[in-house]
């Protein structure tokens, strides 16, 4: 769009039709089709197309529109699976299956943010909190956390937790819960 604007970015709007016909013609990754060719059966074509493109034939049998759908829409399921397939090995690279019980001793990551005013850097700053105490597991992937002394609970999902190595622990404190801050070897 910023091509056929320009500088005067007034104009916009008399470009819609270009725009739409790019997108409809565009083909989609997942599917492998323009979103022209999955509705009409066909791909849409430009002006300059029609004038030196010849007449189509239609006793030629790829111009029978029921079955060119029916071959579009099974291209597309596996298409669209071989997709999922794809998204879910990126989903899931992630994925932790770890199970944690109730009263068990974990990090939780932190989230640090730089404040400047205050000199404070999130580069520099410890990347887990904790430890804490696993209170309940709230699903398949989120728990309650308690941060030291039962004051605040936190409910936090999987991914941020990670298994404490440490000794026992007789009493639990973290600098975000407002009790003493624990200093444990990484």
């Amino acid at each position: 769009m910023a091509s056929y604007v320009g500088e005067t970015h007034r104009d916009w709007d008399k470009w819609l039709a270009e725009f739409r016909f790019a997108i409809n013609t565009a083909s989609n990754e997942t599917t492998g089709h323009s979103p022209a060719e999955l509705a009409l059966g066909r791909q849409l074509k430009g002006p300059l197309e029609r004038l030196i493109a010849p007449p189509p034939n239609p006793g030629q049998s790829r111009y029978s529109l029921i079955e060119r759908q029916q071959q579009l829409q099974q291209d597309v399921v596996k298409a669209m699976v071989n997709a999922h397939t794809k998204q879910a090995r990126y989903y899931n690279a992630r994925q932790k299956f770890v199970q944690f019980q109730e009263g068990d001793l974990v990090w939780v990551r932190a989230h640090p943010v730089s404040k400047a005013d205050t000199f404070f850097s999130s580069k520099l700053a410890p990347k887990w909190e904790g430890p804490v105490k696993i209170k309940k597991k709230l699903g398949p992937v989120n728990y309650l956390v308690e941060w030291g002394s039962g004051e605040k609970m936190d409910n936090v999902n999987v991914v941020n937790l990670k298994q404490y190595f440490g000794g026992e622990i007789s009493k639990l404190a973290s600098g975000r819960g407002g009790g003493d801050s624990v200093t444990l070897p990484q």
